[in-house]
């Protein structure tokens, strides 16, 4: 069974970026929808995909930490 660990990270130096992207594409396609504009909601949902592929990102390593973690 997967166990995803509880410990604490350090900071996410991503993450106002994965939060304009989500923000953004949201926007996008509502304003598509709204204007009845396929392309804009096309677009909309390849900035949402940014925001999933930018999840994946590595966290920032650089809290003082030496050992390996594993």
């Amino acid at each position: 069974m997967f166990r995803p660990s509880r410990s604490r990270r350090g900071p996410d130096k991503y993450l106002p970026w994965k939060t304009a992207a989500l923000i953004a594409g949201i926007a996008l396609i509502l304003l598509g929808d709204r204007l009845g504009a396929r392309w804009l909601v096309w677009v909309a949902i390849g900035v949402l995909a940014v925001a999933v592929v930018l999840r994946f990102l590595p966290k920032d390593s650089s809290n003082g930490d030496s050992e390996p973690h594993g």
